[in-house]
């Protein structure tokens, strides 16, 4: 029987242990200093972590902090990861949806409920790598209620929670 968890870090990574479960996970060198980048901000208390395992293998993990875009306060996701060996694939014990559409979904219908009880935010936001194109078009298309604006020079994803 195939089981789904979420484990929360909000400080106190061992960052080495931390990357070893990835290792050979990541695309490219950008995707591990992006992630290593991320570890220590959590360390410094900058953000949360939240990593997904299905039957104890990490398979990715969503960073999230709170932002401020076009003036209102939002829940920010700083990094969504995927392990190499489960992107692009839908997964029967995650509703069949991606694992990068599961963490934004978790975002949307847990994080964002229950953080709502203490700031009043409307929004999850998503500043996609490198302000890709072809990935923000992903993301508009993953999440329904999904829109895009761009603030000074920056495209930023909102969705409504």
């Amino acid at each position: 029987m195939e089981s789904v968890k979420i484990l929360k870090f909000e400080n106190k990574i061992v960052i080495p242990t931390f990357l070893d479960f990835f290792s050979n996970q990541f695309e490219n060198d950008r995707e591990r200093e992006l992630l290593l980048n991320l570890l220590k901000d959590c360390n410094n208390k900058k953000n949360t972590i939240y990593l997904l395992e299905i039957d104890n293998i990490k398979v990715g993990l969503v960073g999230v902090t709170f932002e401020r875009v076009i003036d209102s306060p939002v829940l920010s996701i700083d990094y969504l990861f995927v392990a190499k060996d489960y992107r692009k694939k839908s997964f029967d014990i995650l509703d069949n949806k991606k694992i990068s559409e599961y963490l934004i979904s978790f975002c949307i219908e847990f994080l964002s409920k229950e953080i709502s009880e203490y700031v009043n935010i409307r929004y999850l936001a998503l500043y996609p790598d490198m302000q890709n194109e072809k990935l923000t078009n992903y993301y508009l298309n993953l999440i329904p209620n999904s829109f895009k604006i761009k603030e000074n020079r920056d495209i930023w994803i909102l969705f409504k929670l």
